[in-house]
């Protein structure tokens, strides 16, 4: 499929054509959301963050939906949630550089709103009022959008692009380069990189934005420490940071300390998960502590 600069769907009849339904269906998601969510609290990065998936015959429209969002173009230093793209990704333009300066959108999701986006659809993409509504209403819940929700990444993309704009223009004018994941951003150039961070949070008030102010959130790292983007190390390649090679060793010598019958596959398969992912990063690595799992898994089976 090509790509789209813009929707221009002007009325609800082509909206319809679109996500396969009727204006009475898209008026009941809009007008009486809650049914059509499943909520719960989840632990994402480390924290309880309430999410929101749409379910049932509503999920099948959001994903129409979602794709018929994806096909709108983005800039390429936008990563998160679009094809093609990833933390690697991110993280290689970073490779190699003086300085790396990391920082975040607060609250991202929730901080994007019901009028943030009724902008979107009205202003830069062309719907007419009503359709803007209605598409407003479909990717909102409670006035922002929810996470959880298929549609949250590629809005907060199209959101968050003025703002992006403004971030690479800046890069550009100090000859180092810029890349948005999701929240997480990141600038990388000349050791005096630090020094922009005030105007880039400027910048991100300006576009009605807020940047965390938590200090892991927020770091300057240079060509003597670790850098990492986006959970990669990219000092002089892509690798995997120190502190997740030390919690592996250690969940690997706790394996090895306990009796077979007490480690459940669930638990040997989430550490395998983690090896593999050092491994796509650092086969060395990778293929060693692969080695040393299947000894432990060959042991067991023994005992």
């Amino acid at each position: 499929m090509h790509t789209l600069t813009t929707l221009n769907i002007r009325d609800i009849k082509h909206l319809g054509m679109h996500l396969k339904c009727t204006e009475s269906e898209l008026i009941e998601f809009c007008t009486n959301p809650d049914p059509y969510y499943y909520k719960k609290d989840r632990i994402i990065n480390n924290q309880l963050r309430p999410t929101a998936t749409p379910i049932g015959k509503f999920r099948i429209v959001i994903n129409r939906l979602q794709c018929l969002l994806d096909r709108i173009e983005l800039p390429d230093y936008l990563h998160g949630g679009i094809k093609g793209h990833s933390n690697k990704t991110n993280a290689a333009y970073h490779i190699g550089k003086p300085a790396v300066i990391n920082f975040d959108i607060k609250g991202f999701f929730p901080s994007i709103t019901s009028k943030m986006v009724y902008r979107l659809f009205r202003k830069r993409l062309g719907c007419s009022t009503y359709v803007s509504d209605v598409l407003t209403g479909l990717v909102t819940l409670n006035g922002h959008l929810p996470q959880g929700s298929p549609t949250s990444t590629v809005v907060a993309n199209l959101v968050i692009s003025p703002l992006a704009n403004r971030l690479k223009i800046l890069s550009n004018k100090h000859n180092s380069d810029y890349g948005q994941f999701v929240d997480d951003g990141t600038l990388s150039g000349p050791r005096y990189m630090g020094k922009l961070r005030k105007l880039i949070e400027k910048i991100i008030r300006q576009e009605g934005f807020e940047a965390s102010q938590k200090p892991h959130k927020r770091k300057t790292m240079y060509s003597n420490e670790e850098q990492i983007v986006t959970g990669i190390r990219v000092n002089k390649r892509l690798d995997v940071p120190k502190q997740k090679i030390d919690e592996i060793k250690k969940e690997l010598a706790r394996f090895e300390q306990l009796p077979a019958d007490n480690l459940s596959p669930k638990e040997i398969a989430s550490l395998k998960g983690k090896i593999q992912y050092v491994a796509s990063l650092n086969k060395t690595r990778g293929h060693h502590f692969e080695k040393q799992l299947k000894k432990f898994q060959h042991t067991t089976k023994k005992t």
